[in-house]
């Protein structure tokens, strides 16, 4: 009797004991499951920030070249087209300022490898050129216009050489930018004359370097300084431009 009531108590203790740990273990479980099953949203909403910063990553900025009668050149110092390739490898296009006398042969050679390496090139045609073109123009019709008020003076016809000499002073005045009287002349040494404020004249003999600059024409301007004889001690108010090289003599 005293074997089998210890016997009947073990086996109670025993099934109390996994009872206790089937209560307390599932439970255990399920608090680690939930931990976990929290867990993961948290996972991924740190990546979330990540796939959008990356989605806003700003490209490299385009290389930058000059192609011009000195040859090809990055941020001023030379360089060859093979150099210029790996420059703008990584950014994977270029932006090229190209003047009007650029050699032929390098621009060809530089489109060539570039678009072997998958590089594209933005070309910009320097204004300079443009402007150049432009020059060379306004240099002829000057010529041009000098011309028939020459030819009006010589026929002594007024009405003729009236006409001339306006249209001839209301060019200069447009491209120069100066206020000029219409009476322009031809002198004997076959210059154009026009005249106006010392300030005006001063603009036209800018106008006229500008255009031996840009052209590479050997034409000139002087200006000359007349005082007021009534009134000796006062500023110059009155002035001439002579306009010199335009070539007149064989006309």
């Amino acid at each position: 009797m005293s074997n089998g009531s210890s016997a009947l108590a073990l086996a109670l203790g025993a099934g109390a004991g996994l009872g206790l740990w089937y209560l307390f273990g599932r439970d255990d479980d399920g608090k680690d499951g939930a931990k976990k099953t929290s867990a993961a949203p948290a996972t991924s909403a740190t990546a979330a920030p990540t796939s959008s910063h990356g989605a806003t990553a700003l490209p490299p900025m385009p290389c930058a070249l000059r192609l011009d009668a000195t040859g090809l050149t990055a941020d001023g110092a030379a360089i060859d087209v093979k150099s210029a390739v790996a420059r703008c490898q990584a950014a994977g296009r270029a932006n090229l300022t190209i003047a009007g006398t650029a050699p032929g042969t390098v621009y060809a050679d530089l489109v060539a490898a570039f678009g072997a390496a998958g590089i594209t090139i933005q070309e910009h045609r320097n204004a300079r050129s443009r402007a150049r073109r432009q020059d060379g123009g306004a240099l002829a019709t000057l010529r041009t216009l000098a011309a028939r008020a020459r030819a009006a003076i010589a026929t002594r016809q007024g009405s003729q050489r009236k006409e001339a000499a306006a249209k001839l002073a209301r060019f200069v005045a447009r491209h120069s930018g100066a206020a000029v009287n219409d009476d322009a002349t031809i002198d004997f040494e076959n210059n154009v004359v026009v005249n106006g404020t010392p300030e005006d004249m001063q603009k036209v003999a800018a106008w006229v370097a500008r255009l031996a600059r840009d052209t590479g024409r050997s034409v000139s301007a002087t200006v000359e300084l007349f005082d007021d004889p009534d009134d000796p001690g006062r500023d110059p108010d009155w002035a001439v431009c002579r306009i010199h090289g335009l070539g007149l003599e064989g006309t």
